[in-house]
């Protein structure tokens, strides 16, 4: 009987990051696809996502993983886009550009 290492495939993540992110933003034309890369690629590092980069058991566990990582990832997305859409953060970064 082999032994096979299950890991979560950050591929899926992002995917499902963008499945998840669809189905929340039904209402919106399209999404910020480099915004969704780059938090992506923040979150999927070995330090922030350590169990990203771990063998599991199972492939259940993997991806429970996926899962749970891809639902940070599309969360995170969509705290972003509100706090860019906030008046105040808006004005700070019109004041930036002008500085």
């Amino acid at each position: 009987m082999s032994h096979f290492e299950h890991y979560p495939v950050r591929a899926f993540i992002r995917h499902k990051a963008q499945v998840k992110l669809a189905q929340m933003l039904a209402d919106e034309a399209e999404f910020d696809r480099n915004l969704l890369r780059d938090i992506s690629a923040t979150l999927l590092q070995p330090d922030v996502s350590p169990a990203v980069y771990e063998p599991c058991q199972s492939r259940s566990q993997a991806v429970a993983i996926e899962e749970r990582t891809a639902a940070e990832i599309a969360d995170t997305y969509c705290r972003i886009q509100r706090q860019l859409a906030n008046p105040l953060v808006q004005q700070l970064n019109q004041l930036l550009k002008a500085g």
